[in-house]
């Protein structure tokens, strides 16, 4: 089950960015296992290292709600593969990939999220 929360480095980015929803789990700091336990980052008895464990719907859905980004992963037939777009609104502009088309739906995932963190933290 632990596929459906986003990685370590991913969830202490969100953090950084001020994630601070109720989440399943947590990442330890020290060895940044998983750890089902409810969370939140505020409430003071997770350290710096040590961060809440979003759901990937959720870290979608704070993008989506918090900060008006929208995405979407492509799946395109004729092209075997996957990429993703990023935007604002409700419409969608075309950030692409940085590497082209990914093998798989999760690596596209996994790269659509590290942009979306990329594009908060600039705006900052």
């Amino acid at each position: 089950m632990t596929q459906e929360f986003i990685p370590y480095e991913q969830a202490l980015a969100l953090k950084a960015l001020g994630f601070d929803e109720m989440c399943f789990g947590f990442y330890d700091g020290i060895d940044k296992s998983f750890e089902d336990t409810n969370c939140r980052n505020s409430g003071g008895w997770l350290d710096k290292n040590s961060c809440a464990a979003p759901l990937k719907q959720q870290a979608f859905r704070w993008f989506r709600e918090k900060h008006g980004i929208r995405s979407c992963i492509i799946d395109d037939h004729e092209t075997p593969g996957y990429n993703f777009t990023t935007g604002p609104g409700q419409y969608y502009y075309d950030t692409g990939s940085i590497n082209g088309w990914f093998q798989t739906y999760e690596e596209a995932e996994l790269a659509c999220l590290i942009k979306l963190i990329e594009i908060v933290k600039e705006k900052k």
